[in-house]
């Protein structure tokens, strides 16, 4: 059965799997003059299994039937059959389906040549019969690390529409990410105010290598950690600035820290401003202290105290304050401070 947490709805097609998201949905409406056969590949977490169950749950809602198993299942059911004598019943079941989905076909034994054999029978049978077939795999047909397979079973796959999804590109995680983590919100009753999914992207790529930025089951971890977090300090608000107090105190993370003044001066450049207008205590220059602060806790890494002492406040805890006003406007849309920090390189 495919998982009912990977749906279309919640696939983000992306410059690196538009292809094969593409053909694997024309050939599964019938209206390609392709082979029915696709062979999509690509290394572990770009979404090849996620694309599989989705166009699976797709098959079964347009009223077709679908068989969707992964290499290593395929040979533990059919071993299973071998042995009980019912190798006849389990091929009927199988090609009664519209669609088959293989999933990790490189975790098939290379050992096992009956299994291999059988599954070049089935592959066979779709391809004579105008069904279709989607297959993943970890890795190409060439490449060094795809099992040895017999030559009949090598011929088929080869036959295939070969298509390979990439690594996501930072823009492609922040989306994923996003997805992800308001579903979690809403299950939790936690709203996301902010670019919260790009804080968390922007500060893991910071790291130093510590977790890779091409992997969004990493992310996925750290948005846990967050929101343990949250639950924790009894917060209903994620917020960029709690992303950064969750990971600094679950995982050591620590933003890459800016010279304050070079940002007081992009602040000052963007707004209007002079640098002693915003140190001044001027209720007239508050929004624009604000921003200041809240930039300097996200771009510059400063905790409350260091930003309190580059804007030559006497409070650390107004700080804090300051940064809640800035999320509650950007919350509520206000054009004018989504605009300033666009600029400024905080939202997108």
């Amino acid at each position: 059965m495919p998982s009912k947490e990977k749906t279309i709805d919640n696939f983000v097609v992306s410059p690196q799997n538009h292809n094969a998201y593409r053909t694997a949905t024309q050939i599964l409406g019938g209206d390609s003059w392709l082979s029915k056969q696709v062979f999509i590949f690509g290394s572990p977490s770009v979404g090849k299994t996620h694309l599989l169950h989705a166009l699976a749950q797709e098959t079964e809602r347009s009223g077709k039937q679908y068989c969707l198993l992964s290499g290593a299942r395929f040979g533990m059911v059919f071993g299973s059959a071998c042995k009980t004598g019912k190798v006849g019943p389990l091929e009927r079941e199988i090609t009664s389906a519209y669609a088959l989905f293989i999933d990790e076909i490189d975790k098939i034994s290379p050992l096992a040549q009956a299994t291999q054999k059988e599954l070049a029978k089935m592959l066979d049978y779709f391809q004579d019969n105008g069904r279709p077939v989607i297959i993943s795999s970890n890795f190409s047909l060439d490449d060094s690390h795809f099992p040895k397979v017999l030559d009949n079973l090598y011929s088929r796959l080869s036959g295939s529409n070969q298509v390979i999804i990439g690594p996501p590109d930072t823009d492609t995680l922040v989306r994923i990410l996003d997805l992800s983590m308001r579903k979690s919100g809403e299950g939790l009753g936690v709203s996301l105010e902010g670019n919260v999914a790009a804080s968390l992207v922007d500060l893991v790529n910071q790291q130093n290598g510590r977790a890779s930025k091409k992997d969004p089951r990493v992310l996925f971890g750290l948005a846990a950690s967050v929101f343990s977090y949250a639950a924790i300090e009894g917060e209903t608000r994620i917020t960029p600035n709690l992303v950064v107090e969750a990971l600094r105190s679950t995982r050591g993370y620590e933003p890459q820290r800016t010279d304050a003044q070079g940002i007081i001066d992009q602040v000052c450049a963007a707004t209007g401003v002079t640098p002693e207008q915003i140190y001044s205590r001027s209720r007239k220059f508050s929004g624009v202290r604000g921003v200041c602060a809240y930039v300097l806790r996200l771009k510059g890494g400063m905790t409350q105290k260091e930003v309190a002492e580059s804007l030559y406040l006497k409070n650390h805890t107004s700080v804090g304050a300051a940064c809640e006003r800035v999320e509650e406007k950007i919350a509520s849309g206000d054009a004018q401070t989504k605009d300033l920090l666009t600029r400024l390189g905080i939202l997108n």
